[in-house]
């Protein structure tokens, strides 16, 4: 009997000590989750103490299940070593959201940016060309991202800034760059700016606003983007332009089939819309682009939106930048007025009519329409035309040469209606 005895209280021990252990891995298991799901959990704004509340609920709910031999044997661990686990995952929450709340307050981002309200361009000592330049092209007072950018860039330091589309980036970037090309010419015919966009469009518009900035100065730019006649890209590459614009795509082709053009040179390097490259599935290209750039260099940041995959590619290209966040993601650009026409699930097939109604009768000139299938942008444009209007078409269909024409008949006011894909963004 006694022998009996002591060896089913042997067998309780061995059991108890397994038990205590299988408790301490499901806590584990559990903090290990909790890690993973915290930032899930902190912005479905729960409290601390209604996650405690859950965790205790599913812990009461597992003793149920195991029945009463193995509560008994849970509560032997639980009193003393659970509570001390509790505390130190409590703790460990709190030193997260501490954590993290240090890096909102110091932060990615610097919100409001620190920027003087009143300053003009006048106040930027900018060298007389460039304020002709600004003078001439109408521009009377800088946007917030160009009194917010302006300003760092011309000290010479990485920026990182996050502004709505149609704020005025071109200009915040452009600016302190022309301002150091006129400050510290060139010693030797090489590249010392380049500026990566997603979109040639985007290319082209950024090289029409840098060649009226540098009207008055000698700068040269040049444009390499998809669409356009690569020898003559090459022939203009081998100039060694100041300021190069190109698509990453673009750029790795004449890196590659260029021998006498490379990147050593490049004193500044600007990413403008980084979030859109980063769409455009050129994260690749643009990582091999930064690591032949000289690591001497300025870089700026620019982009719609702050994404994590945005803050990576920030991580890898800038050292020490100076963050500027102007605008909110939602923001749209100033002076922007947005109306909403609801179209009923049963009335769909009166849309046409209806865009067409608001055309002749509302919004006669002056005015993009966007599609979202060149289908329909070419539909749009025939239907519009046979009603008498003077329209024309923008989408991916058309050549370099056609979408460059309809841009121009647009802006000279030759058509009042242009029907566009986002190609035209």
């Amino acid at each position: 009997m006694y022998d009996g005895s002591w060896a089913m209280a042997d067998v309780m021990s061995q059991l108890k000590k397994k038990r205590a252990a299988t408790t301490l891995d499901e806590k584990i298991e559990k903090v290990r989750k909790k890690r993973k799901t915290e930032d899930k959990e902190a912005k479905s704004g729960k409290s601390e103490k209604e996650k405690e509340k859950q965790e205790e609920q599913e812990d009461i709910e597992r003793k149920d299940e195991d029945g009463s031999d193995s509560e008994d044997s849970e509560t032997d661990y639980s009193s003393a070593d659970e509570n001390i686990l509790t505390k130190a995952d409590t703790l460990k929450v709190k030193e997260w959201k501490k954590k993290k709340k240090g890096q909102e307050k110091s932060g990615f981002f610097e919100d409001p940016s620190q920027y003087d309200e009143n300053l003009s361009f006048q106040d930027m000592n900018l060298s007389r060309p460039l304020l002709k330049a600004i003078t001439v092209m109408g521009f009377k007072q800088p946007t917030p991202i160009q009194k917010a950018c302006i300003p760092v860039g011309l000290l010479g330091k990485d920026i990182c800034a996050c502004a709505a589309t149609g704020t005025g980036k071109t200009v915040a970037f452009a600016l302190p760059v022309l301002e150091r090309l006129i400050y510290k010419p060139r010693q030797a015919p090489v590249t010392r700016v380049l500026v990566l966009v997603p979109t040639r469009e985007l290319g082209i518009q950024v090289h029409s606003v840098t060649k009226q900035l540098a009207q008055f100065c000698n700068i040269t730019t040049c444009l390499a983007v998809g669409g356009l006649h690569v020898k003559s890209q090459e022939a203009a590459l081998r100039a060694a332009p100041d300021i190069l614009i190109a698509t990453p795509g673009r750029l790795i082709d004449h890196l590659h089939n260029c021998p006498s053009f490379h990147l050593s040179s490049i004193e500044v390097l600007i990413l403008d819309e980084a979030d859109r490259m980063l769409d455009e599935y050129f994260e690749e290209q643009m990582k091999e682009i930064i690591r032949m750039c000289s690591h001497h260099r300025q870089t700026m940041l620019f982009s719609a939106t702050m994404t994590d995959e945005v803050k990576d590619l920030a991580s890898v290209s800038l050292k020490n930048p100076v963050r500027i966040f102007v605008n909110s993601n939602t923001d749209v650009a100033p002076f922007l007025r947005q109306e909403f026409v609801r179209i009923r699930p049963n009335r769909e097939g009166d849309r046409e009519a209806i865009v067409a109604a608001l055309l002749t009768r509302t919004f006669t000139d002056h005015v993009m329409l966007f599609t979202q299938t060149k289908k329909q942008a070419h539909h749009m444009h025939i239907l519009l035309g046979l009603m008498g209007l003077q329209v024309g078409e923008l989408h991916g269909n058309l050549s370099q040469t056609q979408q460059l024409e309809a841009l121009r008949l647009f802006k000279d006011e030759q058509i009042d209606i242009l029907v566009a894909t986002d190609v035209a963004a």
